[in-house]
This record gives structure tokens, sequence and C-alpha cells, in this order.
């Protein structure tokens, strides 16, 4: 470009294209395929407790000393169980949702470059860091439409299974509205000293202050929490009017309000984002087309079971039955 000439500059929204584009769209329902079941086992072992616990309120008056200490046991438990198969589905989710999210910021970062290329742009800036531009320089519609274009002319990618089974027993969100297609958004809400105790944060502010989702610095509001980790943001921290703000404790006097300070504010925000913005609740139901096939035992189960009869039988012992067997047709 000569130096005479006037650049061609425009801007991109980020955020827009990862909520309205159909990758990013994508992105979602797949994760919402995928976790939805351990969310439902999740409630349901929720459930059971509180059905349990419910029950040694109003008969522990006429239980006996064993019959209630084995009931209270069997309550610390369950209880135990449920809070780590609970942790271990908000790890994978943030695991995953990181995971997913490194690749599509790449594929919509290539995305933007091809178009600023394909366009003749000098510079493309991201309205992140800008403080005013016109609607004129605004190219997110242009890339949207290209990404769709995309998108329609890409085969569908295979869904990745979940790293870690399904535990047996799962945990409870709390109730949200209806949105369309059958799914129910789930609202939840927070007290910032639960999250201090719970993510090891020191808290400077009022912990029964309460937040219910997540924003950016410069888009967030009372009801909102934010964080800072990159220092190029740092000038947007004196005007944020976020509820509170997950830093590292070194800007936390920077911050003008409530602070939930920790040496790793990127990690401890993306676990808080799973607490507040949890998977929606797909309906329980099954599709008219699900098909299940019985499954048969590989050879290698099968000649497994052998060896262990007859290591039985030369032991002098009798052959016990496989507990494969012991399900409906386990022999065949």
């Amino acid at each position: 470009m000569p130096a005479w000439a006037e650049p061609k500059i425009g801007v991109v929204d980020p955020q827009r294209l990862l909520e309205e584009s159909p990758q990013g769209k994508a992105m979602l329902d797949a994760m919402r395929t995928e976790f939805a079941p351990r969310e439902r086992t999740l409630q349901a072992q929720q459930q059971a407790l509180k059905a349990k616990q419910d029950k040694l309120q109003k008969d522990g008056a006429t239980m006996t000393d064993e019959q209630r200490a084995r009931t209270e046991k069997e309550l610390r438990d369950g209880a135990r169980d449920f809070e780590r198969a609970r942790s271990e589905f908000q790890d994978d989710i943030s695991a995953r949702r990181n995971e997913e999210m490194s690749r599509l910021q790449k594929a919509l970062g290539d995305e933007v470059r091809s178009y600023a290329k394909a366009q003749s742009f000098d510079v493309v800036l991201s309205t992140e860091g800008v403080v005013y531009a016109a609607p004129a320089y605004d190219v997110t519609p242009a890339i949207l439409t290209a990404l769709q274009a995309r998108n329609a002319a890409s085969p569908r990618r295979p869904r990745r299974p979940s790293r870690r089974p399904p535990p047996s027993r799962s945990r409870n969100s709390a109730p949200g509205a209806r949105a369309a297609g059958g799914i129910r958004r789930l609202a939840m809400s927070v007290s910032l000293g639960e999250l201090a105790v719970r993510f090891g944060c020191e808290l400077r502010g009022d912990p029964d202050a309460r937040v219910e989702r997540v924003a950016a610095l410069a888009k967030a509001d009372e009801r909102s929490i934010a964080f800072l980790a990159n220092p190029r943001y740092r000038a947007q921290l004196s005007g944020t009017r976020a509820g509170a703000v997950v830093l590292n404790p070194a800007s936390a006097d920077q911050c003008p309000t409530a602070v939930l300070s920790c040496d790793n504010p990127y990690a401890t925000f993306a676990r808080i984002a799973t607490i507040l913005h949890p998977l929606p609740q797909l309906e329980p139901g099954v599709h008219p087309s699900a098909v299940v096939a019985a499954k048969r035992a590989h050879r290698s189960e099968r000649a497994g079971r052998c060896v262990h009869d007859r290591r039985a039988q030369r032991r002098g012992g009798r052959a016990r039955p496989h507990r494969s067997a012991l399900q409906p047709g386990g022999w065949a």
C-alpha cells in the first residue's frame, strides 16, 4: 500500500461470532447432547438423597439408635459420592468446553483472516479492544455469512465421546425457563462467599452478594462476574460495573468492585462459568427412531470365562458363572 493511501480498516465482534455462527451453535449442541445424560443422572441422585433426608427427619423419632446411625451413614456416604460425581462432571465440562472453544476460536480466526485478505483489508480489529467504531467498519455480519456458507458446504464432524464414562450418580441443577426446541435453560445464582470458599479465592467484598452470569469486563453489570487475566484489558477494569471480578492479587487494588483474588484467574473463571451456565436440560423421552441392539460378548471375553472356569476346577472348587451369565442372554 503506498504511504499516501488511506488504510482499509474493519472491526469484528468475536463474541457475536461465537454466539451466532453455526459452528458455535453446533459446538453447544454437541456438548449438550454429550453431557445431558450425566446431568440427569446427577439430578436423580440428588433427588434420592433429598428423599432419604426427608424420611430421616420424618421418621427419626421412631427409629432405633441402630437404624438412625445406619441411615445417617448412608446419607453421608451418598453425599460424598454425589459431591465427587458432581466435581468430576464439572471438571469434564470445563475441560471439554476449553478444548472445543480453542478449536472454534481457531476456525473463526482463520475465517476472519481469509475474509480480510479476500476483501483487501489492511487491518481488522476486535471490538473488545476498540472504544468506538462506526457501523460502516463492522464486518461481523459479512463474516457470519461466510461462516454459514462454509458450514453448509462442510460435512458434519462426528461427536466425540466423553473422556470419562458416566458416573452412577449425579447432580441436580436449578430449574429455569423453557427455551425453544424442548430444552429447559437452567438458571443459577450463587453468592460470592460460596464461590470464594469453593475455589479457594480471597474475597474482598460482601460475601452475601450474588451473581447469576458471567460477562466481559466492559459489558458486565451488577449481577455478572467478570475476570481479568490478560494485561491488555487492564484499562477496562477501572470502569467495569461487574458485581465481582476474578483476578490475581497484584490487580486487586485497582478494582472498583468486589474481588475474588486467586493465582489463576482464567481457570477459576472457567470453573465458575460451568456453575452459572450449566448445560440446558433436555426433556426426557425416547425418539421413535431409537433402536437398542443386544450386545454379544466378544470372543476374547467368552474365552476369559472359560479360562476362569477351568482354573476354578483345577483348584478343586466349583466354577462360578461369570457375571455376564447372570444377565439375560448372558450365555448366548
